[in-house]
């Protein structure tokens, strides 16, 4: 980025193109495999997870 316009014209890369990017990458489709199971447990079972100690790809 060379000016503060370039700031207002980038964006946030949508989920689709996240998605096939991660699919590039075998770290990447792990933790976002990982989140949308994390994601399920929290909302659609009604269950709130409980901390994991160790946890390589906690960012939470």
């Amino acid at each position: 980025m060379e000016t503060l316009f370039d700031v207002l014209e980038s964006r946030l890369p949508e989920q689709a193109e996240l998605k096939e990017a991660s699919l590039k990458n075998d770290c990447a489709s792990t933790r976002l495999f990982m989140r949308q199971v994390d994601a399920f447990i929290k909302f659609g079972l009604a269950l709130i997870p409980k901390r994991r100690k160790g946890y390589l790809f906690e960012d939470y």
